[in-house]
């Protein structure tokens, strides 16, 4: 009987579970429409209340919104912050929890408003809000309104900041500065007809100036005396600034700056000679004298001060490597006559001896930038990191990688206790969709190095797609960058409509260690096209993938390994290759960060260097590896996609290994978006980019 009971029971749970995984739909490209993400999630220092960003797309505008939204900590009710919902962004609130800034554009969408006379496509700042949340009758105006202080606040995770002094009496921000001089220099060259180039913050920030550092405070005049905050002081706009940080006794701030002669576009690049710098307060006046606290070579960046204010922690490279390189873990104490930086991680040790675990050689190395909480009390410190494709936090005493670390310093902070103040969960619907399985492969190259990969499959519940399966190959961008098994809709849209989609970690990818990063260095195009083509080769070995159906699609560096792979076989049915670099000599003559080309290949185009014993034409091996140069010989049908407003891969590239392949009867077109940037921004194009993607690949040979 208890058997018969038993299997019942199993009959109906199995019948449940079908009936469930029934009503599952898989997803479609019209999916990325519903996409939210929550970022910025922050509980007041009294518990009363929470904000948070939610950024969701809007068929009013044309990209996805960014709005604050709080939640009330007595009822759970969650409502937008502001009236009518602008874009918002960056909500800090003051220690006491008393008043709450934030990043804002309360005349509407920032990057479309008539008051915004930067470029559309330009990445949107905004203006800095302070909102006072208890009645003040000193200050009455700032509890009727938030205050509108200083304007085109940066937003980025380099540059920005928005930060409280430790008592709360003053605010330091970043923004952009030299606009009224850009503005005044360009409406009076389109009066003479003419326009001039000037040198601005290039990819994402276009038109912008140097960043610089503004600090408000008490009113300094008795006119002022009914508003809060007044504007008392900013850095220099020759040089960019960045990240600024209060010290306990509100007496000084340290921030990171490059104030050397070699300048260039900072965004998503970090491999200049920025150092650390303290500026001295006098009441809450800027001391023009400014103390220089670090004198490496490479990037100083990403500063943290203790609660005790004797040490700064920060990341540190020595060298001026490439855009995005691996990181130093160093602190250095803000005391004494000449203090001397320890570093606790060392990512760049000659031996090659740097943290590892027992499992094997893959190092773990702090990542950019280090979390605003990093400090748990006066000795120890709390750090994100990568191990390969693991993230791990850790914690260590700054007195030294050896030294013990005490039982309480706990890895991470208690979540808050009231129930109802709960980061709110994004995207509830996904629990509806067919998702495909997602593994970590391993193979090794050509010449015995190991790489990994992400594999992610068809859903199971899709019965009509069977093994061995089409491959679409997902190689990532930078190249110094990395995949990791996590969701994402390009990769789930793809999978639905009944692919394999495989992205390489080949050599020169992030989270490996230097020598790992290291490994395509003056060889780029090269060795790491390898790792992708032996990797494709392993799951084709496995059974996995069907040899006869293989695809490439990739963004930006993954562009050029699409590009230049159909340079190197046939073996693929068809290309989609979106904001590529195509040819490394227009590539530096064009882009915002000529270092990229001259890190990857030694140098600039027209020089000779000697290396190991070689010489190398620096200029003769840009041509060799760019696409363009073998272009004529490419057979593969080839999409290409590209952003009209790209300043890290600009549209003439795109264009340029457009014509070639058309003079040469290859099957190919050329789309291009307009007010767009590198990163493709507004939805409707991402929907498009996944949409033509499908279609060329249906139009050239999915099906055996």
């Amino acid at each position: 009987m208890l058997k018969r009971i038993l299997a019942a029971v199993a009959l109906i749970a199995f019948d449940v579970a079908a009936a469930s995984a029934a009503e599952k739909q898989p997803f479609t490209v019209d999916d990325v429409y519903r996409v939210e993400q929550i970022t910025d999630f922050k509980v007041s220092p009294r518990g009363d209340e929470a904000v948070y960003v939610r950024h969701f797309y809007d068929v009013n505008y044309p990209e996805r919104r960014t709005v604050l939204w709080r939640i009330d900590g007595a009822t759970g009710r969650r409502e937008p912050l502001e009236v009518g919902e602008p874009d918002g962004k960056m909500p800090v609130y003051s220690p006491d929890g008393k008043e709450l800034a934030y990043v804002s554009n309360e005349i509407g969408h920032s990057s479309w408003s008539a008051k915004n006379h930067f470029p559309k496509h330009s990445e949107p700042t905004g203006h800095l809000r302070v909102l006072a949340r208890d009645y003040d009758p000193q200050h009455p105006q700032s509890n009727r309104i938030p205050e509108k202080l200083g304007g085109y606040i940066f937003c980025d995770p380099f540059y920005a900041r928005i930060s409280f002094s430790p008592k709360g009496k003053s605010l330091a921000v970043v923004a952009g500065a030299q606009w009224e001089r850009h503005l005044e220099l360009r409406e009076k060259h389109l009066a003479e007809g003419s326009t001039a180039a000037f040198d601005d913050q290039g990819e994402g920030y276009e038109g912008y100036g140097n960043a610089q550092v503004e600090i408000y405070g008490p009113p300094k005049y008795e006119k002022d005396r009914d508003n809060r905050w007044n504007w008392h002081a900013h850095s220099d706009a020759k040089y960019a600034y960045g990240d600024p940080q209060w010290s306990p006794d509100e007496e000084f701030i340290i921030f990171h700056a490059n104030r050397t002669d070699d300048q260039e576009s900072v965004r998503y690049s970090i491999n200049k000679n920025f150092d650390l710098w303290r500026a001295r307060l006098i009441g809450t006046h800027w001391d023009d004298r400014v103390e220089q606290l670090t004198t490496n070579g490479g990037p100083d960046v990403s500063p943290r001060i203790s609660p005790d204010g004797k040490h700064v922690l920060y990341l540190s490279v020595p060298r001026k490597g490439p855009h995005m390189d691996v990181f130093n873990l160093c602190v250095l104490p803000l005391d004494g006559e000449k203090p001397e930086p320890r570093v606790l991680v060392d990512a760049h040790d000659a031996e090659g001896k740097a943290e590892r675990d027992a499992a094997g050689s893959t190092p773990w190395q702090p990542t950019f930038p280090l979390r605003d909480d990093c400090w748990i009390d006066a000795q120890h410190v709390r750090v994100n990191g990568v191990q390969g494709m693991k993230a791990e936090t850790r914690v260590f005493n700054i007195a030294g990688p050896d030294a013990p670390i005490s039982a309480d310093a706990k890895p991470e902070p208690e979540p808050h206790k009231n129930p109802r103040l709960k980061k709110p969960e994004a995207n509830p619907w996904l629990d509806d969709r067919l998702h495909g399985p997602q593994e970590v492969v391993r193979w090794k190259s050509f010449d015995g190095l190991e790489i990994e990969g992400v594999l992610t499959l068809p859903p199971a519940e899709l019965t009509q797609f069977k093994k061995p399966y089409p491959v679409i190959v997902y190689p990532h961008g930078g190249p110094h960058s990395a995949s990791r098994p996590e969701f994402n809709i390009t990769l789930q849209v793809f999978a639905s409509a009944g692919y394999a989609v495989f992205q390489p970690n080949y050599r020169g990818s992030y989270g490996y260690g230097r020598k790992f990063l290291d490994a395509a260095w003056l060889d780029m195009g090269g060795s790491d096209m390898q790792d992708i083509l032996t990797g494709v080769d392993a799951l084709i070995e496995r059974g996995v993938v069907d040899a006869e159906r293989q695809f490439v699609y990739g963004s930006s560096y993954g562009g050029y390994s699409a590009c230049r792979l159909v340079t190197l076989t046939d073996r693929f049915r068809a290309v989609v290759a979106q904001n590529a670099v195509t040819d490394l000599h227009a590539m530096w003559r064009l882009s915002d960060i000529q270092s990229w080309t001259e890190w990857e290949f030694g140098g600039k185009p027209w020089e000779t260097i000697k290396l190991y014993g070689k010489t190398i034409d620096v200029g003769e091996a840009m041509r060799e590896r760019s696409p363009t140069t073998h272009a004529h010989k490419v057979k593969t049908p080839t999409l290409l996609l590209h952003a009209d407003h790209d300043r890290r891969c600009p549209l003439p590239m795109g264009q340029m290994f457009y014509r070639i392949l058309k003079e040469n009867g290859c099957p190919t077109e050329l789309v291009v978006y307009t007010d767009e940037r590198h990163q493709i921004w507004q939805v409707k194009h991402q929907a498009d980019v996944l949409q033509r993607t499908l279609a060329w690949f249906a139009q050239h040979g999915k099906q055996p």
